[in-house]
């Protein structure tokens, strides 16, 4: 059966799809207000034919489309989102059923950049940072890991340089 959805909210807005639940009952979303300064991450449900806001975000004047990310861990129960809030883009971790906040997971004067890897076993989070070692290019993109469940930020390439990382299979070697 064919669903149409009523995703409106903005005029002249972008729809984006971001993910379906395993099952296919629930189907992620974000959509984008054509000014890019304000955006909503949605969920539709399959059994109760409703559309739901798990994230709302203002980023004036606009925000970082480039450097915007969502993943969702454990399908969709958890969700990994980059956001502007504090004038630095950040990664946060939120509840995927309910939309609450659950934690702060980088945080700082630099911005992130691209996630390279979530590691499912360990939750550790690989991602590229820009101006987070003292006294280098703030251009560079060096490889920074934190935990999702328990911090420990760590800069993994201080050299001053710019980085293109492989992880190992294994996550235990960086090339």
């Amino acid at each position: 059966a064919i669903r149409e959805l009523d995703v409106s909210k903005w005029k002249d807005q972008y729809v984006e799809f971001l993910y379906a639940s395993q099952n296919g009952k629930k189907i992620y979303f974000q959509r984008i207000k054509r000014t890019w300064d304000e955006k909503e991450l949605c969920v539709y449900d399959m059994d109760t034919d409703s559309v739901r806001v798990l994230i709302h975000e203002v980023d004036k004047p606009f925000f970082d489309y480039v450097l915007a990310q969502v993943f969702f861990l454990n399908d969709g129960k958890e969700i990994v989102y980059r956001s502007e809030r504090t004038g630095f883009g950040h990664f946060y971790l939120y509840d995927g059923e309910t939309g609450q906040l659950k934690r702060v997971l980088t945080s700082g004067e630099y911005v992130t950049g691209h996630i390279q890897e979530i590691d499912s076993k360990t939750r550790d989070l690989y991602f590229y940072a820009y101006g987070v070692v003292p006294d280098r290019d703030p251009y560079y993109k060096v490889l920074c890991k934190t935990n999702i469940d328990k911090g420990g930020f760590q800069i993994l390439t201080p050299e001053n340089a710019t980085h293109k990382i492989e992880l190992s299979p294994v996550g235990k070697y960086i090339i």
